[in-house]
């Protein structure tokens, strides 16, 4: 009750001034009990805003006694947060002149803490009486605050989550949605009305997982917690919206408490919309899997290497190829990079390290190139190119790619040792042809002289030796120009297995009887093109080097084979795509080290003691097979022997039969005038002194010029021109040209020590010309000479 309230009646009693004022005394006293017997506490405040008037008596609500309000302020005691409502109601009351204003408000207890009071303003300012603002207040009951606070807890998650960006579904047994907020309705496209009453069962839903499969109601998150009261967390659905959209979410499942436990089990059921995520996630494995299969494209490994700012160091990124070039797994070496170095050649690992770490260092690009040894045993080169990138946290990234150059390096190995052999074959080849000069001279006037008669028997024995010596010489020069493919020869098909088999009984006297030797030849194996005694040659070769490297007592096999090489085999090793006749010799003996296995096939590079080899042998054999444009390889281990190959072009079929079993022409013999240009002097007066010793009338010329010369001035008719090919000013096929221009029925006879190639045999041909090649005994010129002397062109 407020003071504005009527008076109750009171006995007034009928006295003096005296008695008025016991009158006086007991109304307050009346008032007083009054009020104190209410639940309210009464304050006025001042036109200043301060407490005029407490209710007398200790403070029931606040703990202070109503003379420790006096004069306080009016929001002394009320809490900060509360101050500005409080301010808001008293300025509306101001305004009202005999208006109420209720409010709510905290205020400081004595105690220190804080009380929350319910407070009504009546303006009594106009009231001469009270001249006040009257406040009444008493303190809202803790249930009443609990009611209040729950109430405006569940206005506030109400509207956070009508709010929210996740859909929020509350499902009652048997999983029938009750209730669900804007957003569930948005994600799924289906209003509120729509979803209310709609189970996890019903058949409309279009659920799948994320392989695509259906996603059966009863595997439903909300259901499964509903089942067994387990919280369900980021489980992903596919849902088909009414439209046909595909929806991505991500669902959460969680039972409500019912402490009470007189409510239905129900469950929240929160879920995000994912579908963004889910097709980026799709999007960036699909460029994943183009990334892989454009890597696995690439031959060799593509590789992102991280240095990190604490100095860690891994690959963030590297190709399946890894397992293809070094033996170990992607995985692995990302785990653990070291594995990425374990094949590594010791002698190059430190170099690798170097520049790596200088790259490093210089935060700079790398390049590099090394050798590995595979887990068979056999050797690869690589080589790695990659750049840097800086990243903002201070590490830096290496972007590259490492690939497999062994097949370059091999093809710049044979381009070296080519270009090594080719510049000692030009030198040698010089050589031998100056010096085939020679022998033709010392070998053909040994042939003269020992034609005339009456020479001394005594010395019979110191020619021999002369010729002995010629003819060594002459072997000698034969196998250095075949070694540098400078040497005349007559190629024609030969029948490899029929070669071996006519050489075998005199390969078996040449290896000795410590040694045994075997042929194992395919029948297959085919015909090929080259000179039979270079052929011979070359397995000769290869038989005493075998021999050669067998110590005591082994086996040699020579093998024939018809080999195919596919493009394939061609890339990963020696010998080109293409059909082949291989003719190998396989040995028992010490082996090759693979430290002098690229010098064998180089000239007079030998193992053997001093006079014990000319360092020719294998020389000679690259030589036969280069000519014949074959390959030959080799395969050694040490201690196990050494098998030797060579492949040569295969020409199979009936036809090349035939064409080898063809009948050469019959020699003609005949008479005639020869005209023979020889540049060396020497051999010039050989072939004279041999044409006149057999009757041929000769006329002779150093050159072309002179050669055309003496034609002119001879006014008889000249039966055939003996020129040399390679001469200064004017070759000898020249000469035959314009001298046939002149002469058109004169045959000719070229002459050389170095070797023809196609175009010389073409033009040869095209003048109808025969070939003989250096060096020649007499008899061998005169055998040349007589079918083109007694044969007349008219």
């Amino acid at each position: 009750m407020t003071p504005a309230q009527p008076s109750p009646p009171v006995p007034v009693p009928q006295a003096s001034a005296a008695g008025a004022e016991e009158r006086v005394r007991q109304q307050e006293r009346f008032y007083t009990a009054l009020l104190e017997s209410s639940f309210d506490g009464v304050a006025v405040l001042g036109g200043d805003g301060r407490v005029a008037w407490v209710m007398p008596g200790p403070e029931r609500f606040l703990g202070y006694g109503s003379e420790e309000l006096l004069s306080s302020g009016a929001f002394d005691l009320v809490h900060p947060d509360d101050i500005g409502a409080a301010m808001d109601a008293l300025g509306e009351v101001l305004l009202r002149p005999g208006g109420v204003v209720e409010t709510e408000a905290r205020f400081r207890h004595k105690d220190g803490s804080w009380r929350r009071l319910q407070v009504r303003a009546t303006n009594r300012l106009d009231d001469p009486a009270v001249r006040g603002i009257v406040l009444s207040h008493r303190e809202v009951p803790e249930h009443q605050q609990a009611l209040r606070a729950l109430r405006s807890s569940e206005t506030r998650y109400h509207s956070l989550i009508q709010a929210m960006g996740e859909g929020v579904v509350v499902m009652e047994e048997p999983g029938t949605i009750r209730s669900a907020n804007p957003a569930a309705e948005r994600i799924l496209g289906l209003t509120l009305d729509e979803l209310q009453g709609r189970t996890s069962f019903d058949p409309r839903w279009r659920a799948i997982r994320e392989d695509g499969s259906d996603f059966p109601g009863e595997e439903h998150p909300a259901i499964v917690a509903l089942r067994t009261g387990v919280p369900s967390t980021e489980a992903i659905m596919g849902v088909h919206k009414p439209d046909g959209a595909l929806t991505w979410i991500s669902i959460n499942a969680r039972l409500l408490p019912d402490p009470s436990g007189s409510a239905p089990r129900a469950v929240v059921v929160t879920f995000a919309d994912i579908t963004a995520r889910v097709q980026a996630k799709d999007q960036l494995e699909e460029a994943l899997a183009q990334l892989r299969r454009l890597t696995d494209t690439v031959p060799g490994v593509v590789f992102e290497y991280l240095l990190a700012p604490d100095g860690t160091q891994r690959f963030p990124f590297i190709s399946h190829r890894a397992a293809e070039l070094v033996g170990v797994e992607s995985a692995a070496i990302q785990r653990d990079a070291r594995l990425a170095f374990r094949s590594v050649l010791p002698e190059d690992l430190s170099e690798m390290t170097a520049r790596g770490r200088a790259a490093v260092e210089q935060r700079s690009s790398w390049s590099h190139e090394w050798r590995i040894r595979r887990d068979d045993g056999q050797i690869h080169w690589l080589s790695g190119h990659a750049l840097p990138e800086p990243r903002a946290d201070g590490s830096v990234v290496w972007t590259g790619f490492v690939i497999d150059v062994t097949h370059e390096k091999r093809l710049e190995l044979r381009l070296s040792q080519a270009q090594r052999m080719e510049s000692v074959g030009r030198l040698a080849g010089g050589v031998a042809h100056d010096f085939n000069n020679l022998l033709t001279v010392v070998s053909g006037n040994l042939e003269l002289l020992a034609a005339r008669a009456g020479w001394p028997s005594a010395l019979e024995p110191y020619a021999n030796a002369i010729r002995s010596a010629a003819e060594r010489g002459t072997a000698f020069t034969r196998q250095l120009l075949t070694f540098t493919r400078d040497h005349a020869t007559t190629p024609r098909l030969v029948d490899l297995n029929e070669l071996v088999e006519r050489m075998l009984p005199l390969l078996d006297r040449l290896v000795e009887e410590r040694i045994e030797i075997s042929a194992s030849l395919a029948p297959s194996a085919g015909w090929v093109r080259g000179d039979p005694a270079q052929l011979e040659q070359l397995l000769l070769n290869l038989v005493v080097n075998a021999r050669d490297a067998i110590e005591s007592v082994g086996h040699i096999t020579v093998e024939t084979a018809d080999v195919a090489i596919t493009a394939q085999q061609a890339e990963d090793g020696e010998v080109p795509e293409g059909e082949w006749s291989m003719l190998a010799v396989r040995d028992t003996g010490c082996g090759i080290p693979p430290e002098i296995r690229e010098q064998i096939f180089e000239p007079f590079f030998s193992t053997k003691p001093a006079g014990q080899g000319t360092g020719l042998g294998l020389a000679t054999c690259y030589g036969v097979v280069a000519r014949a444009e074959g390959r030959i390889t080799v395969e050694s281990e040490v201690g196990r022997g050494s098998v030797f190959r060579a492949y040569l072009p295969r020409i199979g079929g009936a036809a090349a039969a035939a064409s080898a079993a063809a009948p050469e022409p019959a020699v003609v013999s005949g008479r005639g005038a020869v005209l023979v240009v020889e540049d060396d002097a020497a051999v010039r007066a050989v072939a004279r002194y041999t044409l006149q010793r057999a009757g041929y009338p000769v006329l002779e010329a150093a050159d072309g010029d002179e050669a055309l010369e003496v034609a002119r001035r001879h006014g008889g008719e000249i039966e055939v021109l003996l020129t040399d090919l390679v001469m200064q000013r004017m070759g000898g096929l020249e000469l035959a040209e314009r001298l046939r221009a002149e002469r058109p029925d004169i045959a000719v006879l070229v002459m050389s020590g170095h070797a023809i190639d196609g175009a010389t045999s073409a033009r040869i041909a095209a003048l109808g010309a025969e070939f003989l090649p250096k060096p020649f005994k007499p008899l061998d010129l005169l055998h040349r000479i007589g079918p083109l002397a007694g044969t007349s062109r008219r």
